[in-house]
């Protein structure tokens, strides 16, 4: 089983290590630099399903990490790019990226690659869930997945009273702190989706 976890997580790195190089070189054409959050996230997701193919663990278990990190990495950060980052303008979804574009080319290619870097660490429930061939789910994986399903509800309503306050023209250079925005540490929860 060690070998098998050594050979998958190898091959998953392998993985990012090449995508993050091609946001890299993205990057340089487009002269956005925010890419590397889609990037980040789409790494996440396309490792959960890469090991939900290749893990030898129990089915549903694998399939679920991998169905609830592409539901979220996917859609949600597929959505805050370009209704945050590509629509609104360079600089839009992070307030430094528009000195990251004025950044040295080795200096981005090391931010990216430490962003990849990143990636590797936080898919490691991810690999081992897929190497996990106990069955059925236990308690506490029943209740993470609820525990997902309600972030993601959160989330979502958190980002519709965003996106509707930010639309409103005399908002323009306020700050939201209502509804779900006016709870301490929503806004940091937020921009993680």
């Amino acid at each position: 089983m060690v070998a098998n976890a050594v050979h998958l997580a190898l091959a998953g790195f392998g993985i990012i290590a090449a995508m993050m190089l091609a946001l890299w070189i993205i990057h340089l054409l487009l002269r956005n630099a925010a890419i590397v959050d889609v990037g980040w996230a789409a790494g996440l997701a396309t490792l959960a399903i890469f090991y939900a193919v290749l893990g030898p663990g129990y089915s549903a278990r694998k399939w679920a990490m991998a169905a609830m990190a592409g539901f979220w990495d996917y859609g949600w950060r597929f959505i805050c790019f370009f209704t945050r980052a590509w629509q609104a303008g360079r600089g839009a979804l992070y307030p430094i990226a528009p000195r990251m574009e004025d950044a040295s080319c080795v200096t981005l290619l090391v931010f990216f690659r430490v962003s990849g870097g990143a990636n590797r660490g936080a898919v490691l429930p991810f690999l081992l869930a897929s190497l996990n061939p106990a069955a059925p789910l236990g308690r506490l994986e029943k209740i993470g997945a609820a525990i997902w399903l309600v972030s993601i509800c959160g989330e979502a309503v958190a980002d519709y009273q965003l996106n509707r306050f930010r639309k409103n023209p005399e908002n323009r250079g306020k700050t939201y702190r209502r509804g779900l925005w006016a709870i301490p540490g929503i806004p940091i929860i937020s921009l993680n989706g």
